[in-house]
């Protein structure tokens, strides 16, 4: 579960249409500090899929990506950025030691607002989408 997260939040970094918008890409939770525009990379479900006449062993994970911008637009952009230039359907390979075999969008893209967690009027306004990749470590 940590490879594909690691692999997909590395894909992300190294493809210059999403890294030019921002540099931080996080695993898991943003950090107290961050300010959009940023990006959200986790695992939110994983299953696996085995033969027992056979050796191979996938798994299908859904990852959750939110794009988190200054307001709805710009968090929109990068995640429009995301599935056309990085986690688009042609995408497969090793990567980071990740083999990945399909990438398909499950869910999405749909707003979403967090909380201010200090008390503030600062709501973090995010694009979430969540991306079905079946993978192989």
């Amino acid at each position: 579960m940590i490879a594909v997260r690691e692999a997909i939040r590395l894909h992300l970094l190294a493809t210059p249409q999403v890294a030019n918008l921002t540099q931080v890409i996080r695993p898991g939770v943003l950090q107290q500090l961050d300010k959009p525009p940023a990006i959200l990379v986790k695992v939110v479900g994983n299953v696996p899929q085995e033969w027992l006449n056979d050796a191979s062993r996938n798994f299908k994970a859904r990852v959750a990506i939110q794009a988190y911008g200054e307001d709805v637009s710009k968090a929109d952009v990068i995640a429009e950025r995301i599935r056309i230039y990085a986690l688009h359907s042609l995408l497969k390979g090793n990567i980071q030691g990740c083999d990945i075999r399909e990438v398909s969008l499950e869910i999405g893209p749909f707003e979403h607002e967090d909380q201010p967690k200090d008390g503030s009027d600062d709501w973090m306004r995010s694009v979430r989408q969540d991306f079905l990749v079946i993978y192989n470590t």
